[in-house]
């Protein structure tokens, strides 16, 4: 019989996907290893993510103030006889961390640095968890934290393992995936100013739409116009996707990980504060090209990735120097790496 697992995390419009989507990545590592895993969710608006490969249990709480639903963990940690527990929330609170790491051993994912967590692991696969220099803090603070920092713990899905891709001659699919939401309709505004330049002509738009992106009619509306603007919803093969495309104008949230697994040149802006500091480490090493926030200034960041697009596309060498480079990242075995050190 499989042992048990637990996880808390949510997913909504506001918060978009990629907690409970990169749980779900190390959730697969886990089951690969018998175990069954069990969501803890604070409403059931992010339950249809888990497309019923996973249990919940919905708190009845609210996703932002976990402060108050501390009382429910602690008589579920201790009914359910929780041994580990996996947290993926921007909302913690130090005195929530710490009540719950006096039941059961707990494992936070940061990427924000907020605070030093009273919990038995920090994980922050970030490209940029050294610059934090996390070990010298807690240990100076009396703390014996574990850590499992940097690319190698990069918790993507078992299909990015087996990926191949290749740098073909000409450019002919352009993939833009926006993460969950696209409050700023990014992919819309690309797809469209794509499909009118005439140097374009030959080439086929993809666009990846999240579970809460409201720019979804509009998109159709898009795809109906111009047959080369073919729209995704639903993804259960993102690595294969991925892999089709000769570029990629991406967030920059784990999807830039996805993409430097499978190899794919890539054009990244920072949709959210929390992607700053991940777009400018992948461009200081040369991994990704950057085309800035789109929260300070939309048009400018708008035209700097078709500048992009412009190079990427009139240059095959350009895109090898990224494809060796991203390549060179070992970062396709993460959720094995989290998943070995959880147990």
């Amino acid at each position: 019989m499989a042992q048990e697992f637990y996880i808390r995390a949510d997913a909504n419009s506001q918060i978009a996907t990629g907690h409970v989507m990169r749980c779900m990545s190390i959730a697969e590592a886990l089951e690969r290893r018998n175990y069954r895993c069990i969501f803890i969710m604070a409403d059931r608006e992010g339950e249809a993510l888990l497309k019923g490969k996973y249990s919940v249990i919905c708190l009845n709480s609210q996703w932002n103030r976990l402060d108050d639903e501390t009382e429910k963990m602690e008589a579920l940690i201790r009914d359910r006889g929780i041994e580990r527990l996996l947290i993926d929330s921007y909302f913690v609170t130090e005195d929530y961390l710490k009540r719950i790491n006096s039941l059961t051993k707990t494992f936070y994912i940061d990427d924000l640095d907020r605070f030093l967590y009273p919990v038995d692991t920090v994980i922050n696969y970030s490209i940029y968890a050294d610059s934090f220099d996390y070990e010298k803090r807690y240990r100076q603070a009396g703390m014996n934290t574990r850590f499992l920092l940097g690319c190698e713990y990069a918790p993507l899905r078992s299909e990015f393992r087996e990926v191949s891709c290749l740098v073909r001659e000409q450019v002919n699919n352009i993939l833009i995936t926006t993460g969950g939401t696209d409050h700023y309709n990014v992919a819309g505004r690309l797809a469209e100013k794509v499909m009118r330049s005439k140097e374009f002509k030959d080439i086929t738009v993809h666009i990846v739409a999240g579970a809460y992106n409201k720019n979804k009619e509009q998109l159709k509306q898009l795809g109906s116009s111009f047959k080369r603007v073919e729209l995704h919803e639903n993804v259960t093969e993102m690595a294969k996707l991925m892999a089709f495309c000769d570029i990629a104008i991406t967030a920059g949230g784990t999807t830039t990980y996805e993409l430097c697994a499978c190899g794919i040149p890539s054009i990244a802006i920072a949709l959210a504060d929390n992607q700053l500091n991940n777009v400018k480490r992948f461009a200081e090493e040369g991994l990704l090209l950057y085309a800035g926030d789109i929260t300070r200034n939309k048009a400018a960041v708008l035209e700097t990735v078709f500048i992009y697009l412009q190079r990427l596309i009139k240059s095959r060498e350009l895109r090898q120097q990224f494809f060796l480079r991203m390549q060179s990242k070992e970062i396709k075995n993460g959720s094995e790496h989290i998943a070995e050190a959880l147990l």
